[in-house]
C-alpha cells in the first residue's frame, strides 16, 4: 500500500505545494492532472524518494521512502534510455545491478522485448527507433525490475495521436498481467479517463488535491467509446474549469 501524509514543500520559502494525502491500496491506478507548474512532477519525485518534501511523508507497504530504490519504477517523457547500450543491455540494466548473471538478465529481457513485439530491435540502438518504440523499451526497462509501484511522467506526450493510443492500450494489458499498481502525470483528460482507475486533480496557489474522480470504466472492453468514457471526460472538464 502506499501512503502520502501530509506533504509540503516550498522553493525560495514560497508553498508550492500543500496537504497532499491520498492512498492507494490496490493495484489499480492514479492519473493526476493539473496545469502546467503546478508541481506534478515535484509530486511524483516525492513519491520516488528523489525530493524530499518540507513536511509529510511517503510510505510504501509501512516503509518510509525517503531516498530512490528500485521498489519504484519511474519512466520519464525523455525516455531516459542510455545512447551508447544496445536496447537489449538497456532493458538488462537493472537486473544485472542487482546482480543477475547476463545470461538470466538477457533471457528475461528477451522475453519482454517479445511481448512488447520489440524482439528483432534487441540489438539496434535507441537512436534508431521511432517515439513509440523508445518509450516501450522504457516500459520494459521499468517492468523488468518487478517494482511494487510505477511512476509516469507525461510518457506520452510526445507522441502522435494514434502511437499514443496504442501505447496507452500497451499500457493497460501489461498492466493486467503483471498486476503493478501505477501513477500517472498527464494534461490530457482523455488519456487519465482511459488510463486512471482514479483521477486527482491538482490545482491551486499553493497546489491542492482540489477533485478526486472514480472511473467505474477503468479497463472495461471497448472503453474508449463508451458513454462512461465520455461523460466522466465532460465531468472532469467542468470541474478543471473552476481550477485553471
Amino acid at each position: 500500500m502506499l501512503e502520502i501524509e501530509n506533504i509540503r514543500i516550498a522553493f525560495n520559502e514560497q508553498i508550492i505545494m500543500d496537504d497532499i494525502s491520498f492512498q492507494m491500496k490496490d493495484t489499480g491506478s492514479i492519473v493526476i492532472l493539473g496545469p502546467s507548474g503546478c508541481g506534478k512532477t515535484t509530486l511524483l519525485n516525492i513519491i520516488a524518494g528523489m525530493t524530499h518534501p518540507d513536511s509529510g511523508f511517503v510510505k510504501l507497504d509501512q516503509q518510509l521512502v525517503e531516498n530512490p530504490t528500485s521498489d519504484i519504477a519511474f519512466i520519464l517523457q525523455n525516455y531516459g534510455l542510455l545512447p551508447w547500450k544496445t536496447n537489449l543491455d538497456n532493458v538488462a540494466l537493472g537486473l544485472k545491478i542487482k546482480g543477475y548473471s547476463k545470461k538470466t538478465s538477457y533471457q528475461k529481457s528477451i522475453r519482454l522485448l517479445k511481448q512488447l513485439g520489440l524482439e528483432d530491435r534487441k540489438y539496434d540502438y535507441p537512436d534508431v527507433l521511432s517515439g513509440g518504440e523508445k518509450q516501450r523499451i522504457a516500459i520494459a526497462r521499468a517492468y523488468i525490475m518487478e517494482p511494487k509501484l510505477l511512476l509516469m511522467d507525461e510518457p506520452f506526450s510526445a507522441l502522435d495521436a494514434i502511437t499514443r493510443e496504442k501505447l496507452q492500450d500497451t499500457l493497460l494489458q501489461i498492466w493486467y498481467h503483471k498486476q503493478v499498481p501505477f501513477i500517472l502525470v498527464t494534461h490530457s483528460v482523455e488519456e487519465a479517463v482511459f488510463l486512471g482507475k482514479e483521477i486527482y486533480i491538482l490545482a491551486g496557489k499553493p497546489a491542492k488535491l482540489m477533485a478526486r474522480f472514480s472511473n467505474p470504466g477503468f479497463c472495461i472492453s471497448d472503453h474508449r467509446h463508451s458513454d462512461i468514457y465520455y461523460n466522466l471526460i465532460k465531468e472532469i472538464r467542468a470541474s478543471m474549469e473552476k481550477y485553471w
